[in-house]
């Protein structure tokens, strides 16, 4: 393998969080989710490649490509229902471990390598009905050099 692109990351990790049963790909993209109306939102996400950065900027060879370090963040919706406030966080709590596990599987794939890098941030936002969460991760992975 010559090379990964950032695309090919992106949905490779959006695939992995398919797996999760009830789980939904928002059709907005990662910089402007969440924006979808509340009957879709419920354990929707959305994946983005926020940037990509040369490991070793001096071993950049045309026919192998160049090592990269990329920053992919993935946020994410819970409902939090009123009645059930408490109950939904935990539920939202242990959803994101879901997430997270599902997207660990992707490190058994040989052409990156993938690690949990933060969980920048969990909020509750709107009308106090979702808790919106962020993963990022930073992965390993060859980027062509055209070679």
């Amino acid at each position: 393998m010559i090379g990964l692109a950032p695309s090919e990351i992106r949905q490779r990790i959006a695939a992995a969080i398919r797996t999760l049963d009830g789980w939904t790909e928002s059709r907005w993209v990662y910089d402007l989710y969440p924006l979808e109306t509340s009957s879709l939102a419920h354990r929707s996400y959305a994946v983005g490649v926020s940037s990509s950065t040369p490991v070793d900027r001096d071993r950049q060879r045309r026919a192998v490509g160049v090592l990269m370090s990329s920053s992919v963040s993935v946020r994410w919706l819970h409902r939090v229902r009123a009645d059930r406030q408490v109950a939904d966080y935990d539920d939202a709590l242990d959803s994101e471990l879901a997430l997270m596990a599902a997207i660990a599987k992707i490190d058994n794939d040989p052409d990156l390598s993938l690690r949990l890098d933060s969980i920048p941030s969990r909020s509750i936002v709107g009308d106090g009905t979702y808790l919106l969460g962020e993963l990022s991760f930073i992965v390993l992975h060859r980027y062509s050099l055209g070679g």
